[in-house]
């Protein structure tokens, strides 16, 4: 076997395991949901840190356990709805700064 069919059995298996992972089911939402959002939540450059977002209302359940899943934090509203966007903010002391960190 090559090199090139190794590293390519290797992104093949990887993304068949991404694919059942995603499947699973964690506090009522489908990892792979819960991943979407949690990417669109966080600094695609630092996932690890601290997350400030504004998000819709109804986002804020799903939002919450990917941040839980993903970081061991708590995902806090931290202001009522904005009068022009009807959004809410949201705060998470992020991975690096809870208790599965590396601080």
């Amino acid at each position: 076997m090559t090199t090139d069919e190794v590293v390519a059995k290797i992104a093949a298996e990887e993304a068949q395991f991404q694919a059942r992972m995603d499947e699973q089911v964690v506090d009522g939402f489908k990892v792979g949901d819960m991943r979407k959002v949690f990417e669109r939540l966080v600094d695609p450059k630092d996932w690890r840190g601290p997350i400030a977002a504004l998000i819709a209302p109804g986002l804020f359940p799903i939002a919450k356990a990917a941040v839980e899943f993903y970081t061991a934090t708590e995902l806090k509203v931290v202001g009522g709805p904005e009068q022009l966007t009807g959004r809410v903010a949201v705060h998470s002391v992020g991975y690096r700064m809870g208790p599965a960190g590396d601080h």
